[in-house]
């Protein structure tokens, strides 16, 4: 193990994207507090890092209501000297706009948004007060275009690339760096539970491991944005160049709803 350095935040960390940063967090030096909703998942990502050498607690707190993103804001204050957070807890909902839940959509923007801007604000003055931090807040490749049939999800991640980009001007000379990463497509419990899983099969599938170890290194690095995965490097690189009806165009057949979405 490396040499203990001081606490870091992960949210979503009981699968996918969050799970892999936590271990790699832990296996870089660093103490991990592991938030998500679900106890024994966390209990499990504890454990794997436990049996690494590494150190963490769980936190269960549902960061898309304002009691649970106040639980994990005093707990994570109360550490102390929190040098980075990674903001990757989120969800999506695939499907015409019209035709999902309100509480669905009104809840992804909760969590990927309004949780986000909360911890971010709340662990950030510190940083700064202590000349140091990083903080990685996740966002997609569908950061660049707007996404028929993920209206809701890609507005989110669209103001995740944004709010950072903004962010970064602001925290300069400060030793404080965030970066927005963007992965493509991975593979985690996300296309099924959004209902996309006949979308996102004909995609280039990335791991969580390789987001997470990409991520960590562009923010070392001083990064404002890491686009992860080279067909998606091209896609933003197209978003940013083609016309935005026809961007709209192609998003939307490519995640049109077929037969097996689920």
């Amino acid at each position: 193990m490396a040499v203990q350095h001081d606490w870091a935040v992960v949210t979503g960390a009981s699968s996918g994207i969050g799970r892999a940063f936590a271990l790699e967090l832990a296996a870089r030096g660093h103490p991990v507090p592991l938030v998500a909703r679900r106890d024994e998942e966390l209990r499990r990502v504890a454990a794997a890092i436990a049996s690494r050498g590494g150190r963490a607690e769980t936190l269960v707190a549902d960061l898309s209501t304002a009691e649970g993103l106040e639980t994990v804001a005093r707990a994570a204050e109360a550490r102390g000297h929190v040098d980075a957070l990674v903001n990757a807890a989120g969800m999506g909902s695939h499907g015409a706009f019209v035709d999902r839940p309100i509480g669905v959509e009104t809840t992804q923007v909760a969590l990927n948004v309004v949780a986000l801007v909360g911890l971010t604000r709340r662990l950030l003055p510190g940083m700064i007060a202590r000349g140091g931090g990083h903080i990685v807040n996740v966002g997609s490749i569908l950061s660049f275009t707007p996404t028929p049939y993920f209206a809701a999800y890609a507005a989110t991640k669209a103001f995740v690339l944004h709010f950072r980009k903004a962010l970064a001007h602001e925290v300069r000379g400060t030793g404080v760096h965030v970066l927005a990463s963007c992965p493509g497509v991975t593979k985690t419990d996300f296309a099924r539970a959004a209902g996309s899983g006949a979308q996102e099969a004909l995609l280039p599938q990335l791991t969580p491991e390789v987001v997470a170890r990409l991520s960590l290194n562009a923010v070392a690095a001083g990064r404002v944005v890491r686009v992860i995965g080279g067909p998606y490097r091209l896609l933003a690189f197209l978003a940013a160049v083609t016309p935005r009806f026809i961007m709209r165009r192609i998003m939307g057949t490519i995640f049109a709803p077929r037969g097996g979405g689920s």
